[in-house]
């Protein structure tokens, strides 16, 4: 397993397909096969699904009630995802933006342990991310908090580029956009 190791973080890009490879086939069946487990995942669901219908990006509601404790873009990407897969009456349409933001949480995390550790140590730390139970829950579920961790894990990248920069580097501006 050593030796497998070592080869698949020879190529980062390996390593990332490997990531990838690894995030579909823990999540992707729950998306897709999973009732709606949440009494939450499927109001998210509904307000989204209520977005497509009114076409009333601005003020979210669930029937009647307002909703705005998550994070509005949330709900435009649930919006999204069901309309362009149309799965609109479907709750996988809406999951697809968990999926998504777990799978770059899984890259951010990888691509940000590259800058502090060696190659193998963040190829392990992603896939350890991978494979906790509350991130596959969240991956499964309509819900935001997966885009929430991949904004974190982004944040975390920066930082650790920032930290790991030689002393008379260069302004980063991509790493002080993130």
């Amino acid at each position: 397993s050593a030796v497998a190791l070592e080869r698949l973080t020879r190529v980062p890009r390996n390593a990332v397909l490997a990531l990838t490879l690894l995030v579909l086939a823990l999540h992707l069946p729950g998306l897709l096969l999973l009732p709606p487990l949440d009494r939450t995942e499927v109001i998210y669901a509904q307000t989204a699904k209520q977005i497509i219908e009114s076409g009333n990006l601005t003020s979210p509601s669930f029937q009647a009630e307002p909703k705005f404790e998550k994070p509005l873009p949330v709900l435009w990407l649930q919006a999204a995802a069901a309309r362009v897969t149309g799965a609109v009456d479907e709750i996988r349409g809406y999951r697809i933006p968990s999926l998504i933001g777990t799978w770059l949480a899984i890259l951010f995390t990888y691509l940000g342990a590259r800058h502090l550790f060696d190659a193998r140590i963040a190829v392990i730390g992603a896939g350890l991310l991978a494979t906790m139970l509350v991130v596959t829950v969240q991956a499964t579920l309509a819900m935001p908090e997966a885009l929430m961790l991949a904004a974190t894990c982004a944040a975390m990248l920066a930082m650790a580029r920032i930290y790991a920069a030689d002393e008379g580097a260069g302004p980063m501006y991509a790493t002080a956009f993130v």
